[in-house]
């Protein structure tokens, strides 16, 4: 085989590019943490994202965090058209979470969607924003 000397090919025989692989190799991910500079981000290997996309190419791990991002925003949309709540806000605690075309809406709707809705959705984010930033 004839080849190029200002290209390394032995590291790309010898390094595999799956996402749990960089991870821990490229960004020096120890006890389930990675540190970018000045920010740490803790990388919880048992929720689903991470088992679903450990064992991918990065650059299709980066794809599906852009989905993954796309899908929560479509969903924040969906639920503040539906119910006027603002999701970030709500999760947030602040009292003002809906908008004031929906505040004749009852008090229930907006209690029930706070216990089941808002959690979920906060946890989602902050798994996104995790592997965004790793992304």
């Amino acid at each position: 085989m004839l080849v190029d000397r200002e290209v390394d090919y032995a590291a790309m025989l010898r390094h595999h590019t799956a996402y749990n692989s960089l991870a821990h190799d490229v960004l020096g991910m120890r006890f389930n943490r990675v540190t970018l500079t000045s920010q740490k981000v803790d990388v919880e290997t048992s929720e689903a994202f991470w088992q679903t996309n450990a064992g991918l190419a990065f650059p299709t791990v980066a794809d599906r965090v852009d989905q993954a991002l796309s899908e929560y925003k479509a969903e924040k949309e969906r639920i503040l058209r539906s119910t006027g709540v603002n999701v970030e806000a709500a999760a947030a605690g602040e009292d003002m979470a809906m908008s004031p075309t929906s505040m004749e809406d009852s008090a229930v709707g907006r209690l029930r969607l706070a216990l089941n809705v808002v959690p979920e959705l906060t946890e989602r984010k902050r798994i996104i924003d995790c592997h965004f930033s790793l992304s």
